[in-house]
């Protein structure tokens, strides 16, 4: 029962247990809905030598042609 197949290995039970439960208590709804994901690295304009790590989430949008909205 892993959510993750594609991974090498076989669960442990620890891990079975922990799945288990953090599904029975927590909805992913929001997160499964994730379209894509982009992890960026954003420079300050005044001080190139500063950096900030940005990360975006795209869901696909509810109806038809909407634009995707893009949230931080």
């Amino acid at each position: 029962m892993s959510a993750h197949p594609d991974v090498p290995g076989e669960p442990t039970t620890g891990t079975a247990l922990l799945e288990t439960a953090t599904a029975a208590v927590q909805s992913f709804g929001p997160a499964k809905k994730i379209h894509q994901h982009l992890c960026a690295f954003h420079f300050y304009s005044h001080d190139m030598t500063r950096q900030v790590e940005a990360h975006h989430f795209l869901w696909p949008p509810e109806r038809g042609n909407a634009p995707m909205p893009d949230i931080q």
